[in-house]
């Protein structure tokens, strides 16, 4: 799309490692991208950085064979991210999120990624510098050229900058980039914007969303991403088109990326509230955003549907954290039979406002 740009890579990518985007690292980032030269300029198509990282499906291309060729924007930045997070690149990702051009230049040219140093250098300085601010889709999350102070990097879900921009984004082109990677979404929950440590803050439902729950700080996971309810089964199968989010604060536990004929299963543990310790897994029609061991927040994207899904109860590790419905038939799922598990998990939902069965 003519509106996938490096600007927009580099902030997708900032927000997927849960680094406030800034002048300083959009720009190192585009320096990065414009010294490595994937993409847009030879057939590493979305991958901009020349990453070697293997997904599903990815095919190969370069002069060593194995830099990849990714099927999609979603994929090539969850590859990306998946690098650097690999424990080899601490350095890169302390200086994206303190440092200036210059330190992440020479954090990347100190790092096994291979990336000249001095190129990097020679080409941010000859990149022009990035104005970062509400009205540019380079920042979704706040209102000036300067990041909100905070004590940590992760994201508040729903500062209704990011929510606004995401509208317009939309109302311009539904298929941008930030839309289409769940950088971004049209239905976040609003919060405040806060100059100290977010956790040190009792939650209360307004800072969590709508939809949250006082007694357990739960939230519809859907909001407008619902299209239709589904049925009953197992868990429940809406129908959902975007953003899909974690229903409280929670630890992604498992993530299988061919479950069931080719498509995914999601699983995370609440850890906090009166399900604390529960598992929900979602499944079927989505794209993951978070990784196993990840701590995601209530309210925080962890998937983009695109069609009928299906979540429900899921159960622990002793039985690789298949839906409790189908553990209670000792695996014997007949499909269709609506259960007393998805029925208890229709209920939840409903008490968070979401129409649950049709």
């Amino acid at each position: 799309m003519a509106d996938d740009t490096p600007e927009q890579f580099a902030t997708a990518l900032l927000h997927r490692l849960h680094i406030q985007p800034t002048s300083a690292n959009v720009r190192a980032l585009v320096g990065w991208q414009r010294a490595e030269g994937g993409h847009w300029n030879n057939d590493a198509k979305y991958n901009p950085l020349n990453t070697t990282q293997s997904e599903p499906g990815a095919g190969n291309t370069g002069t060593q064979g194995n830099i990849k060729v990714y099927k999609n924007w979603h994929q090539g930045i969850e590859a990306t991210a998946t690098t650097l997070l690999n424990g080899k690149y601490g350095g890169i990702l302390s200086a994206l999120k303190n440092g200036s051009s210059g330190q992440v230049a020479h954090a990347i040219g100190n790092s096994p990624w291979g990336t000249s140093a001095d190129l990097i250098n020679r080409v941010i300085g000859s990149t022009p510098a990035t104005k970062v601010s509400a009205n540019s889709p380079l920042d979704a999350s706040v209102g000036s050229t300067t990041p909100v102070e905070r004590s940590r990097t992760e994201d508040i879900p729903g500062a209704s900058s990011r929510v606004a921009l995401a509208r317009y984004l939309a109302s311009v082109n539904p298929n941008n980039l930030l839309l289409r990677t769940g950088a971004i979404s049209t239905d976040e929950p609003t919060t405040r914007k806060v100059a100290v440590n977010p956790a040190a803050i009792p939650p209360t439902s307004s800072s969590l969303g709508a939809g949250a729950s006082n007694s357990g700080h739960y939230v519809d996971p859907f909001g407008s991403s619902l299209k239709a309810p589904g049925r009953i089964d197992e868990g429940v199968d809406p129908t959902i088109h975007g953003s899909i989010k974690a229903i409280g604060n929670a630890k992604v536990v498992a993530l299988q990326h061919n479950f069931y004929k080719g498509q995914p299963y999601l699983v995370y543990q609440l850890t906090d509230g009166p399900h604390r310790g529960k598992y929900v897994y979602v499944s079927e029609l989505i794209d993951p955003h978070v990784k196993p061991g990840q701590t995601v927040r209530a309210g925080q994207t962890i998937a983009t549907g695109h069609g009928a899904i299906e979540t429900g109860w899921a159960g622990g590790a002793k039985g690789s954290f298949l839906p409790l419905a189908n553990r209670a038939q000792g695996g014997n799922y007949t499909e269709g039979l609506a259960t007393g598990h998805g029925k208890s998990f229709a209920q939840f939902l409903r008490s968070l406002g979401v129409k649950a069965d049709g």
